[in-house]
């Protein structure tokens, strides 16, 4: 087998030297993405509002506070701020899986105790970016605020690293399906593998191949559920991980059993704790999200079919059923095999929402990643879908810009013109790049399944 050059682990520097400009940039007592030392280039470095999001909600878990609210009670913050009868809330609204108040904790488990008025824990995170403390008590809270988004960016270029280092390692003793890496170094998945933490489930779905590959079947399932507890859509590829071991009834159920328990015992203590509500509400609400484009329904497919009715539901709950039992017909002939099929359902489960989130770009990577290095068209179409992805946002997404640094205020006008014309061009070129990933694995599949005398045989 042939191992990644030594020269590729220097890659892991990369997530390093990106947070250090980004740390640069920050202003260290307020958010915003309108960095003081370069105000002109807007989101296209960073961006606080995910981040300001995570906070937060971990500042109410470092409270105490429960989860269950539908909606933050703040809809001003300023108001809110200003009322000093605004009343004290134990609860809050928790739109993650709740595995990820443990992370989100940690921003604030290091600093001492904040002291945030009441209306701050009920604030629309949106509004925590946006505002601009007014004297050196809010001074104080928003540098913490600053503090615990870069643990959070910390955390995270950390993960990003780690997760270049299983690529290179491979996920097959000898280096076995090792290499890609360099997608990760790329500008999509560098800017949201550090300025979200979709980056963290996708090395745990990493190392849970890793250890598939290397028989350790009981480490592989509980990594992988640990990964849907956090983010559910690994839990796509928990069928196909039971499929390719079924040919040893005893390996698979082992699997299967461990899955099972690990995500029982993430899910228990805050049924226990809090209840069903708070528990089910982060699930319920992105079940129930409205539409937000660019989607396949705004472009390519009929608006109807992305509507919440029943027929909406049905074709996209539909198709993705149909698509996983397709794929689980035959067994995966190898590790490389249960990669493309994976790799597959996930560019479904992407490209049918009603909504669109740019960092689905790295739930791809530990699919397409090493099997990019043998197979060129999944190489040339995976760097195409990240570098669309960083197009469609934040570039061309943020052409207008809202603050008066960024553009002049008389060509605003004829830039949101622009911006509509090349939102249509990148917008079609992220789905033509999905679809032709799709068709580039698929074929190879179905060459590779040609090729295999022994479907069925050992795992």
């Amino acid at each position: 087998m042939t191992r990644v050059p030594r020269l590729c682990w220097l890659l892991l520097a990369m997530p390093f030297a990106y947070l250090a400009v980004v740390f640069w940039l920050q202003p260290p007592d307020h958010l915003g993405y309108y960095s003081d030392r370069a105000p002109r280039l807007g989101r296209l470095v960073y961006d606080d509002f995910d981040v300001a999001a995570y906070a937060v909600r971990g500042l109410n878990a470092h409270a105490g506070h429960t989860p269950g609210l539908d909606t933050e009670p703040a809809d001003n913050l300023d108001e809110a701020l200003a009322d000093p009868d605004w009343p004290a809330h134990q609860r809050y609204y928790l739109e993650y899986p709740s595995a990820t108040l443990l992370l989100f904790r940690l921003g604030w488990d290091w600093q001492p105790d904040p002291d945030a008025p009441a209306a701050v824990y009920d604030a629309r995170y949106h509004q925590i970016v946006n505002h601009l403390p007014r004297d050196d008590e809010e001074r104080r809270l928003w540098t913490q605020f600053r503090r615990a988004g870069q643990t959070y960016l910390v955390l995270m270029a950390v993960c990003c690293a780690a997760l270049m280092a299983v690529l290179l390692a491979g996920y097959e003793r000898g280096g076995g399906l090792a290499g890609g890496a360099f997608l990760l170094a790329l500008p999509a998945a560098l800017y949201f593998g550090v300025n979200r933490f979709d980056v963290l489930p996708a090395l745990l779905t990493a190392l849970s191949l890793a250890c598939l590959g290397r028989r350790r079947v009981v480490a592989s399932a509980v990594l992988l559920a640990v990964a849907v507890m956090i983010k559910v859509y690994p839990a796509l590829l928990a069928p196909l991980v039971v499929r390719y071991l079924w040919s040893n009834r005893r390996a698979a159920l082992s699997w299967a059993a461990a899955f099972a328990a690990t995500a029982a015992a993430l899910v228990l203590p805050p049924l226990l704790w809090w209840g069903w509500e708070p528990v089910w509400a982060p699930y319920r609400y992105q079940l129930t999200r409205g539409a937000f484009p660019p989607t396949v329904y705004d472009y390519i497919l009929p608006e109807s079919l992305g509507e919440s009715d029943r027929r909406g539901q049905v074709f996209r709950l539909g198709t993705l059923a149909l698509t996983l039992f397709l794929l689980l017909v035959r067994r995966p002939a190898d590790l490389a095999s249960l990669l493309r099929r994976g790799a597959l359902i996930l560019i479904l489960f992407v490209t049918l929402p009603v909504f669109y989130s740019p960092q689905w770009v790295l739930w791809l990577v530990p699919l397409l990643a090493p099997l990019a290095r043998r197979h060129w068209p999944v190489l040339v179409l995976a760097v195409a879908l990240d570098l669309v992805t960083y197009l469609t946002f934040p570039v061309v997404m943020e052409i207008p810009g809202n603050d008066p640094r960024f553009f002049l205020g008389d060509l605003r006008a004829p830039l949101q013109e622009v911006q509509t014309t090349l939102l249509s061009v990148v917008v079609y070129v992220r789905f033509a790049a999905l679809g032709l990933l799709a068709v580039a694995l698929a074929w190879a599949e179905w060459r590779h399944g040609r090729c295999s005398r022994d479907p069925e045989g050992s795992a």
